[in-house]
């Protein structure tokens, strides 16, 4: 029974826009003085529409695996951008590659980090689009002992809704790449303990993920209390593995 929460809750209110770059240390309010993109998740600000720069994110620069891209209710995050465009319709996210990647510590996936994203009881209103979710790693015995799912399971996106919570993420032309775990490696939902979930993906693509046990590439679990509906619209699905449900 997947029962020990790993997130906290998040805010809700008017929303704003804010661009985050690669290493970023300003405050967001430009391109030109982009902020770190952990930091301006971590806001006490109303939500945020989150415009980011192409290249590569960890959501630490230390070897702590339990430190993920935890999006709170309401934020928006958009990848694509080349750091010169004034609309979000300028964005190019095929061209532009925005990589939120759990590859920490020494190289090879046994330190990644365990989930790339987390989220709880996020609304609708919670929109991922154009990224790359890829490298996280949530799987092998010791930490199937801890009894915490997100340090076994939802290895590129962890989301919960357990303990009568609702989380209904919104994900649209992401690629979820090469995350391994032993539970649902791409993308995890636990709705156990009366949780409900309306999950949208929208053109996302699914490869090269792998489970040491089931779901390869995505794992909806309740526990006849929950209450789960997934929605798949032009999605495409290629070389996942598990030992069940690839």
């Amino acid at each position: 029974v997947l029962t020990l929460s790993c997130l906290g809750s998040g805010l809700f209110g008017q929303k704003a826009i804010r661009f985050a770059v690669p290493n970023g240390t300003g405050d967001g309010s430009s391109w030109t003085n982009g902020a770190n993109l952990n930091e301006l998740l971590k806001s006490t600000t109303p939500p945020l529409e989150i415009w980011v720069k192409k290249g590569k994110y960890t959501a630490t620069k230390g070897t702590d695996r339990e430190v993920s891209f935890e999006i709170p209710d309401g934020f928006e995050l958009y990848g694509g951008f080349s750091g010169k465009e004034t609309l979000r319709s300028q964005r190019n996210w095929r061209e532009h590659k925005t990589i939120l990647s759990g590859e920490i510590g020494e190289e090879g996936y046994h330190d990644n980090s365990y989930n790339v994203i987390r989220t709880r009881n996020v609304s609708d209103k919670t929109v991922v689009d154009g990224f790359v979710i890829r490298d996280g790693f949530a799987g092998d015995e010791e930490t199937i002992k801890s009894g915490k799912a997100c340090k076994y399971a939802g290895a590129g996106w962890y989301n919960e809704s357990s303990n009568d919570g609702i989380s209904s993420p919104v994900i649209r032309n992401c690629i979820f790449r090469n995350n391994n775990g032993s539970y649902g490696s791409a993308f995890y939902n636990n709705a156990q303990q009366g949780g409900q979930s309306n999950i949208t993906f929208q053109k996302c693509k699914f490869i090269q993920n792998a489970a040491f046990l089931n779901g390869g590439a995505i794992l909806i679990e309740t526990d006849g209390l929950g209450q789960v509906n997934a929605e798949f619209d032009g999605c495409v699905w290629k070389e996942n593995y598990s030992n069940y449900g690839g």
